[in-house]
C-alpha cells in the first residue's frame, strides 16, 4: 500500500512538473525605445561560470536562433545591445511529512505515523541581462528556472535549452505601454 502511495504522488508531481518545466521572470527599463534595436553581441561568458563549453554553446545557439527569427541581427563591430549572460546550480531539499499511513505490526495491519521523504534535487538558473552598448545600462532582464535532470542526453539537452530559451525570450522586445 506504501508503494502503491508513492507511486502515484510521484506521477502527481511528475505531471506537475511536467505541466510547467520552467519558471521564468522578465523585467526591463520601460524608457527605453526597444524598437530603435536591431543588432546584438555577446560578452564573453566569465570562466567563473560552472558550466561546460557545450552548454554555453547550446546556449548561444538558442538564444540567436531566437533574436533572428525577430529579425535582430548579430553584429559584433557595432551592436545596439549586448547579452551577457549568467548561470548556477543550487542543490535544494523538499521534505515532506505524510503525517498518517498505513503501516503493519505485530497485531496486524492499522493505521498510524507514516514518516518523512526527502527528496534532493538541483536547480539550475540562467540569467540574459541585454545592456545598451552606449550606455551600457542593463535595458532588459530575462531569467529561468528548472528542476536540472541528472544525467542528460545531448538530445534532451538541446531540447531543454531551446525550450528554456523561447519561454525566456518570448516577452522580448517588451511591449512598453504608450505614455
Amino acid at each position: 500500500m506504501k508503494n502503491i502511495v508513492a507511486v502515484i504522488l510521484l506521477g502527481i508531481v511528475t505531471l506537475a512538473i511536467g505541466c510547467s518545466p520552467f519558471t521564468v521572470r522578465h523585467d526591463y527599463d520601460p524608457k527605453v525605445d526597444f524598437n530603435s534595436l536591431k543588432s546584438y553581441a555577446w560578452l564573453p561568458i566569465p570562466p567563473t561560470v560552472d558550466i561546460s563549453e557545450l552548454t554555453i554553446k547550446r546556449i548561444k545557439h538558442a538564444v540567436n536562433t531566437q533574436l533572428q527569427a525577430k529579425d535582430y541581427v548579430v553584429d559584433i563591430n557595432n551592436p545596439d545591445f549586448l547579452i551577457a549572460a549568467h548561470a548556477g546550480t543550487k542543490e535544494q531539499i523538499r521534505v515532506t511529512d505524510w503525517g498518517y499511513g498505513y503501516g503493519t505490526g505485530y497485531r496486524g495491519s492499522y493505521w498510524g505515523y507514516e514518516g518523512i521523504d526527502v527528496h534532493q534535487y538541483e536547480v539550475g538558473t540562467l540569467i540574459l541581462d541585454f545592456v545598451d552598448a552606449k550606455t551600457e545600462q542593463v535595458i532588459w532582464r530575462g531569467e529561468v528556472k528548472a528542476v536540472l535532470d541528472a544525467s542528460p542526453t545531448p538530445e534532451q539537452q538541446d531540447k531543454t535549452i531551446n525550450e528554456a530559451m523561447a519561454e525566456v525570450l518570448k516577452k522580448f522586445p517588451p511591449e512598453v505601454p504608450a505614455e
